[in-house]
């Protein structure tokens, strides 16, 4: 199988005022554990960036457990499997454990890019890179955008925010597009699924309008968009409960 498994303590960066795991915040051990799984297939980003590519995420969904997230240098088992290589696209499985229970789960759809143009590259082209794939069939429910618009923020894009190709890190879309909703309902209701479609990138110094648009005050649609020129960045979709 094509798995990598670590240990991780939750740091103080990523927790809310009760000391626990912020939900939206997850991805960010998520992204972790998947550095270090590319790492070991010699396909980490600064491997790829040697030879002119870049990884891109496109899609990614996580499900989060009811119940509390966990506390505060509280170690976690973080795991992550390659699940199926398509023409364009490696799905890939994720895992946070607790002691007691699993606190979220998660997937991601990730590509290969050309660093110059970000013209996909075949990912089939790297599928000796896993000869033990499961070929585990993958889907990412599809969404639109509906109801009345409840809140919008605008944010800037600022050097902390920046990944290594110097674009808005993918972890930190989600915390962006729910700090355009209700404070009553992020500090009254606990976040249990995610659902982003990434569409295209912000640099450094764009101002980015959040948008947060429900119909029944319990599953909510955001939108990301660059304010120069209108554009969508992101598409999202939460469940709180």
């Amino acid at each position: 199988m094509e798995k990598l498994a670590n240990t991780y303590a939750i740091r103080s960066l990523e927790i809310s005022p009760n000391y626990r795991l912020q939900r939206e915040y997850a991805g960010f051990y998520f992204q972790e554990i998947f550095a270090e799984f590319c790492a070991l297939k010699e396909m980490a980003g600064y491997d790829m960036a040697r030879i002119g590519l870049t990884w891109l995420i496109s899609d990614s969904e996580i499900s989060y457990s009811p119940n509390d997230m966990p506390f505060w240098r509280e170690k976690v088992g973080l795991e992550v499997e390659a699940v199926e290589i398509t023409p364009l696209f490696l799905n890939v499985a994720f895992r946070m454990q607790t002691k007691e229970s699993t606190a979220a789960t998660g997937k991601y759809r990730a590509l290969i890019a050309y660093a110059k143009t970000h013209k996909p590259k075949r990912f089939t082209d790297f599928i000796e890179k896993f000869p033990n794939i499961s070929g585990q069939k993958t889907t990412f429910e599809k969404f639109e955008i509906s109801g009345e618009k409840i809140g919008e923020v605008l944010q800037k894009v600022r050097l902390p925010d920046l990944d290594f190709n110097r674009h808005l890190n993918n972890v930190r879309y989600l915390p962006r597009a729910v700090e355009s909703m209700p404070e009553s309902v992020r500090e009254e209701r606990r976040l249990v699924l995610s659902r982003l479609k990434f569409i295209k990138e912000a640099k450094l110094g764009d101002e980015i309008l959040s948008e947060t648009f429900t119909k029944d005050n319990s599953e909510f649609f955001h939108k990301l968009s660059r304010k120069s020129d209108g554009a969508t960045i992101c598409a999202a979709k939460t469940i709180w409960q």
